[in-house]
């Protein structure tokens, strides 16, 4: 939908980020082979990060994308070995459904998905509608601290009881996720 089916078949994976920095990466090589000798880059989703919600997994995903799409224009978004979003990745991501922010170390790298890319997964969110189950340890009690989110802006709040408690950006009623 975001890339009018112009990206090349990719190969993607879930991983542990050994030094749990990344919320996802790009592999600009053809990283995994097939049958007939067809070989793929990869995106990775980091497993370090999948408790956050939908949307951001989502929008990390169109990063990457973004990074392959680079990546088979020959375009180079990234410099300092990968580490700095250049404008080309800026303009790049907000061609294809993200709002891009500059962050200190890392350049454009800091993306969220846009308001009108947010309508367009909406249905895919709404489908998984997961939450994770963290397993008691050994007996030990799990942390009564409950978690609320608005459903606007996904600011989050925490609070040890039941709250009834509005976002004071969007005005919204959070709700416990």
């Amino acid at each position: 939908k975001f890339f009018e089916n112009a990206l090349s078949k990719i190969v993607i994976t879930i991983q542990a980020d050994m030094k749990q920095r990344a919320l996802g990466w790009f592999t600009p090589y053809e990283a995994w082979s097939g049958a007939g000798d067809t070989t793929s880059p990869e995106i990775n989703i980091s497993a370090n990060y999948l408790d956050r919600p939908p949307h951001e997994i989502i929008s990390t995903m169109l990063h990457e994308m973004c990074h392959q799409y680079a990546y088979q224009h020959d375009i180079q978004d990234c410099s300092r070995n990968n580490t700095y979003h250049n404008k080309r990745f800026k303009e790049i991501a907000e061609r294809h459904g993200l709002e891009v922010t500059k962050s200190v170390k890392g350049g454009y790298n800091v993306t969220a998905l846009t308001a009108e890319a947010r309508e367009i997964v909406e249905p895919i969110v709404s489908l998984l509608n997961l939450k994770r189950v963290v397993p008691t340890k050994l007996g030990k009690k799990t942390s009564s601290t409950r978690k609320y989110m608005c459903p606007e802006c996904e600011m989050t709040v925490r609070a040890t009881k039941e709250v009834n408690i509005k976002c004071g950006d969007c005005d919204e009623v959070m709700s416990e996720v």
